[in-house]
């Protein structure tokens, strides 16, 4: 049943909160709660609770959800005993819903995507190479690019997933969901 309202509430909202009781540690349940989050195009952050009676280093919580969730979210700690960091939370979630709102200019969209070509040669096969011709955001919450390439088939899932990282990375759209979808030349 929690796992319906929270599917019901991620289809609603912009921005999820995926709440981690520390002293439990990082769970299955937390990361399927986040998986939820992402299948609904919400912008997340993870908020480790209990913060104030934890000997865990973020590193260490940092490393396991970095590796597990494709929108590289932001954490914050906090604690509801003490209040710590509660207003940093408010402010995270401003700022993250101002990255899922935003719009990236077509020249500097089109600069990532040259800076992204150069740092890894685009897929094969046979004789062919991918090229791509130019790249668009035509749509905002969750921010949709467009990304025309000579030829679709080309295209690789692991290259569409670098493509994504680096994205995300180079246009600071951590945390938010970043969908490509990449058309071929008319």
């Amino acid at each position: 049943y929690s796992e319906l309202r929270a599917l019901e509430a991620a289809e609603r909202a912009d921005v999820a909160l995926v709440l981690v009781d520390v002293s439990e540690g990082v769970v299955d349940q937390d990361l399927s709660v986040a998986d939820v989050a992402r299948k609904a195009n919400c912008a997340t952050i993870v908020v480790l609770s209990k913060w104030d009676i934890t000997t865990v280093e973020v590193d260490d919580v940092d490393d396991r959800l970095q590796g597990k969730l494709r929108q590289r979210p932001t954490i914050v700690t906090t604690s509801a005993l003490t209040g710590r960091n509660v207003d940093r939370l408010l402010d995270a979630i401003e700022e993250l819903f101002g990255r899922h709102t935003s719009r990236v200019g077509t020249g500097a969209l089109n600069r990532a995507m040259a800076e992204i070509g150069a740092a890894r040669e685009t897929p094969r096969r046979g004789r062919r190479r991918l090229n791509v011709l130019y790249a668009t955001q035509y749509r905002t919450r969750p921010p949709r690019f467009r990304i025309v390439v000579n030829d679709q088939a080309l295209v690789t899932r692991d290259y569409a997933y670098f493509v994504e990282n680096q994205l995300r990375r180079r246009l600071g759209l951590e945390g938010a969901p970043v969908i490509i979808d990449f058309k071929s030349r008319s």
